[in-house]
């Protein structure tokens, strides 16, 4: 005859069952969890790795004034400085000539630099990133004493090679080479005015170097 379970032993034994169903609920629901944490995860990388990839790259020599506002860490006043700085200076020889612009520092730059194309000018922006301040402030200062030439010995722009024309206050290797390229391709400058017609060469820049340069009696080529 078959022994009959005491209400006490049912308690037991539907006790025993219920936290058999809970645990085997909690396990999988747990399982399921883990594997929703580890799908959203993927899915924040994924997206972060095809941002990353598809980050549009702007030419800071280029790009308008309202796309300029959108990038990180410039806002309207900051692109309207950067805009007007290019209007007045020219085309920026390198990334670095932005700090020269108040309001950006190298904080703001290496925001910016994500998105900006780079002017052959990778290792010194680098380099420039890695400068403390006052080490910059010091080279800045020695350059610029270094890099005026005498007035007694004005460079012909129609001869100079591009060691000799970096030497002109706001020209770097860029100019330099389009000032070259613009002569070999148009002929020699009738006069030192004619130096802004090179691209990156604006009235700022053409008052900076006006009194130290000069061009020989040879015609612009037709």
């Amino acid at each position: 005859m078959n022994k009959i379970l005491t209400n006490d032993e049912r308690k037991i034994a539907l006790f025993l069952v219920v936290f058999l169903v809970i645990g085997i609920v909690l396990f999988h629901t747990k399982e399921l969890w883990v594997q929703e944490e580890i799908k959203e995860t993927a899915d924040s990388l994924r997206k972060i790795v095809e941002k990353s990839a598809t980050i549009r790259k702007y030419d800071i020599n280029k790009i308008d004034i309202e796309t300029m506002e959108k990038l990180p860490g410039v806002g309207p006043k900051t692109a309207k400085l950067i805009f007007d700085y290019r209007q007045e200076k020219g085309e920026f020889s390198s990334l670095v000539e932005l700090t020269n612009i108040k309001g950006i520092g190298k904080k703001t730059l290496a925001k910016m630099l994500p998105y900006l194309v780079y002017i052959n000018d990778s290792t010194k922006v680098i380099e420039f990133l890695k400068t403390s301040d006052k080490k910059r402030t010091k080279r800045i200062k020695s350059a610029q004493i270094q890099s005026k030439p005498s007035i007694e010995q004005k460079i012909n722009i129609n001869q100079a090679q591009v060691e000799v024309l970096k030497l002109l206050p706001s020209i770097g290797e860029i100019r330099a080479k389009k000032i070259i390229a613009y002569r070999e391709k148009n002929g020699n400058f009738q006069s030192i005015e004619h130096i802004k017609n090179v691209s990156g060469i604006g009235e700022g820049i053409f008052n900076k170097i006006k009194k130290y340069i000069t061009v020989d009696s040879v015609k612009v080529k037709k």
